[in-house]
C-alpha cells in the first residue's frame, strides 16, 4: 500500500497508512477516501461473492472538502 486512506467502519473513522492490514467483517458498513495529496495504492483481497452482497447507503459519509473527486 502507498499513501494514507481515511477509512470509516460504522461510526469509527481511522487513518490507515503503508504497512497496515485491515480486516473488515462482511456485515460492517464501511467506506474509504483519500484526503491526502499523494495517490493511494492498496490491495483488496476477498472471496468471490454475488454483486447483491453490497448496498449503497445514501448520506453514510458527508462529502469531504479534502477529498478530491477524480473520475475517468
Amino acid at each position: 500500500m502507498r499513501g494514507t486512506l481515511t477509512m470509516r467502519f460504522e461510526d469509527d473513522v481511522r487513518r490507515v497508512g503503508p504497512g497496515c492490514a485491515v480486516r473488515v467483517a462482511p456485515t460492517t458498513r464501511r467506506s474509504h477516501r483519500n484526503e491526502g495529496d499523494e495517490p493511494v495504492e492498496l490491495w483488496a483481497v476477498s472471496r468471490r461473492l454475488d454483486h447483491s452482497d453490497a448496498e449503497k447507503i445514501d448520506a453514510f459519509w458527508e462529502a469531504s472538502p479534502d477529498a478530491a473527486q477524480h473520475r475517468a
